[in-house]
Formats: structure tokens, C-alpha cells, sequence
């Protein structure tokens, strides 16, 4: 079932297969979606979102510092971490921020959780995301709609 209105993700993932399949699946069910390959990017955007689905290990920083400063900044409401990298510690400290999936568990196990946070959040970012016209070489941008 598609979203009737606009929730905007952050996808923060390494890994660009993986960002391009997990932005189509989150894509169809009506999530607007702007991903960023590093933490780098990720700081340089210039918007907020209703929500981060974020990885723990990127290849220039930590995912759980770049989500303890999205937050604070009010950046996104909420982070989901979809990871392939979990030590005990770090899950343990990413439950403390937000949800933890693995990597493993698929895109399957992580829509039920953003259509969870729609149904009890909604949108709050709605009109904060900007339409880019033009996109920085390593930052990947999927719309819905």
C-alpha cells in the first residue's frame, strides 16, 4: 500500500547496489528518498527529513556519529540503522538511538518498520525536501512519485 502523503528518507548506505535496490523497494511503497553514499554528503545536504535509514560502517565515518548529529541538529525525527556491521556495543548503542535491522534481514524487515513510524509520526518534513535539479556526483537521488 503506497503512502498518501510524502515522508522523506534519508538513505545513508555504502554500498551502491544496495542503496539503488533498497531506494526502489522503499520508492514503491511512496517514500521519498534521497541517498548519500558517505557521511560527507549525508552533512552537506541541506534539508530535513522525517527519517534517516542509516549504516553503521561508512567509508568515511561512523554511522552512529553521523546519526547522533542528524538528530541533534533536527535533521531527521527518527533513524532506522540497516546495516551489515554489528558488534555487540554498537548494536547496543544504535538501539539506543533508533531501530536496528541487519542487513540479512532484508528490505523486507525494514518496510514494516517505516510504515510503522508513518502511521504513528507522519510526515513532518513534508515541503522540506528540496527538488534538485542537480545532484553532486556521489550523492544518488530517487523521488517517488
Amino acid at each position: 500500500m503506497a503512502l498518501a502523503l510524502p515522508f522523506g528518507l534519508l538513505l545513508v548506505q555504502r554500498e551502491r547496489q544496495r542503496s539503488r535496490a533498497v531506494a526502489r523497494a522503499l520508492r514503491a511503497q511512496g517514500f521519498d528518498v534521497i541517498a548519500a553514499p558517505s557521511v560527507a554528503m549525508a552533512e552537506v545536504l541541506d534539508c530535513s527529513f522525517d527519517a534517516g535509514v542509516i549504516e553503521l560502517d561508512l567509508e568515511d565515518g561512523d554511522g552512529l556519529e553521523l546519526a547522533r548529529t542528524l538528530l541533534a541538529a533536527g535533521r531527521i525525527e527518527e533513524v532506522v540503522f540497516f546495516t551489515g556491521s554489528v558488534a555487540f556495543g554498537r548494536a547496543e548503542a544504535a538501539r539506543g538511538l533508533g531501530i536496528l535491522i541487519e542487513h540479512r534481514e532484508g528490505v523486507e524487515a525494514l518496510l514494516p518498520v517505516l510504515m510503522q513510524l508513518v502511521r504513528t509520526r507522519g510526515p513532518q518534513s513534508s515541503g522540506k525536501i528540496p527538488v534538485l535539479d542537480t545532484v553532486p556526483d556521489d550523492a544518488w537521488r530517487w523521488r517517488a512519485g
